[in-house]
């Protein structure tokens, strides 16, 4: 009976204490409960520099008018003394937890160590030379600046070279010195914390590193072309990155962002048509590393749609569960294979979220025995997917499903071979 108001609630760190515990929970370990010794030995930090703490507020939700557009006969439903609850009730809850936290990423702060981390980790083997990542981060900043992701997001006003000096000792990014020119890099245990600073504004870059990644391949596309890649995609990347477009508004949101990065340089249009900046430009370099934010996501998606396509070649029905654990799987070894140290690559929830959204969009039906049933455009959803990848990712992945294929083909030997 009380107006109630949802109020988002941003908080980011240039550093975390917690880190190694989070991607150790990540892996599979059992999250260590809070003790007098950890309190101990949490002492030994305060010593250390943390850098900043960052604390922003989203627009808030009106609890009633929300629920009265989402679910209708909720005043009557909730009546006292009654503990019946309103048809679709649990719907509305997913549904209700869902925007709050778009609205938490619409006030994201982007942060130093955030902005240094997305382009070091956007790098090749996590290394570039100093003056290629100062100019790249001026550019994820001209980006957001040109197209802000919300009214309340915040951006650093401080020049990049600034924002990585700030970055570089918190971070323990490093510099090389180099007679050409220095090099910064991050060591592997390092590079591994570096994705979560990463993963706080990586949101942020979703759709113009999507725009970036349908350029991997060719030189020039229509604009229209990128759209439409753009609007059937934009269903799953909405879902694991919390966007906040709903699926009508995201072709105008495109075509902006098409608009911004033509005007600092990382596309040229000739007419209708958009081309890619020459290998031997530096624009090249950034526009690269700005595909390679979602590079890992797109990996992802690549499996999970191969997956599906060679069940529905192979016409088998497969549980949802086992199909859930075998991309876990998949991805567990593809991220040894490619030497990935990150956990939240093979995340369970994130490949849940991407089936849910197939079941959504009504590529997979779930049948009256609990199996998956895939559509055929699933083959060719998975080229696609294919297109999108390094030439080192798709072989990788190719051959694992090759190698998987063949295993499940053959009769089991003795136990003794």
């Amino acid at each position: 009976t009380r107006p109630v108001a949802l109020v988002p609630i941003y908080i980011g760190y240039d550093k975390v204490w917690e880190v190694s515990s989070y991607f150790k929970e990540l892996k599979g370990a059992k999250k260590e409960k809070e003790s007098i010794e950890g309190l101990i030995k949490a002492s030994k930090i305060l010593g250390k520099s943390h850098g900043k703490a960052y604390l922003n507020f989203g627009e808030p939700l009106l609890l009633h008018p929300y629920a009265d557009a989402q679910l209708p006969g909720w005043r009557e439903a909730f009546q006292p003394g009654t503990d019946t609850r309103p048809q679709g009730y649990s719907l509305f809850v997913r549904t209700l937890a869902a925007e709050n936290a778009r609205r938490i990423n619409s006030a994201a702060v982007v942060n130093p160590c955030g902005l240094a981390a997305t382009a070091l980790l956007a790098s090749p083997r996590g290394a570039a030379s100093e003056d290629e990542i100062v100019e790249q981060m001026g550019h994820l900043a001209w980006l957001l600046k040109g197209e802000p992701y919300s009214e309340q997001m915040v951006i650093p006003d401080a020049n990049p070279r600034a924002v990585l000096e700030w970055a570089m000792p918190i971070s323990r990014i490093v510099r090389v010195p180099h007679e050409w020119g220095a090099l910064v890099a991050a060591a592997d245990r390092d590079a591994v914390l570096l994705t979560y600073n990463r993963n706080t504004i990586q949101h942020l870059f979703a759709i113009p590193s999507f725009i970036a990644n349908l350029f991997r391949t060719r030189a020039r596309l229509s604009e229209d072309a990128i759209v439409m890649g753009c609007r059937a995609l934009y269903p799953f990347l909405r879902t694991e990155y919390f966007l906040r477009w709903p699926q009508e508004e995201i072709e105008p949101v495109v075509r902006r962002w098409v608009a911004v990065m033509t005007n600092i340089g990382l596309l040229r249009r000739e007419g209708d048509d958009l081309w890619r900046p020459d290998v031997t430009e530096p624009a090249y370099s950034t526009l690269a590393m700005l595909g390679r934010i979602l590079g890992e996501t797109l990996e992802r998606y690549g499996m999970t749609a191969l997956l599906l396509a060679d069940e529905y070649r192979n016409n088998s029905g497969l549980a949802r569960d086992k199909f859930e654990k075998d991309c876990r799987l998949l991805a567990e070894r593809m991220a040894v294979l490619t030497g990935r140290e990150a956990p939240e690559f093979f995340d369970p929830a994130l490949f849940k979220g991407y089936l849910n959204t197939l079941i959504g969009i009504g590529l997979v039906t779930v049948d009256a025995d609990s199996k998956l049933v895939v559509d055929a455009r699933i083959e060719r959803i998975a080229e696609r997917s294919l297109e999108l990848l390094s030439d080192e990712s798709r072989q990788t992945l190719l051959q694992l499903l090759s190698r998987r294929q063949a295993a499940s083909a053959q009769p089991a030997g003795p136990a003794s071979l």
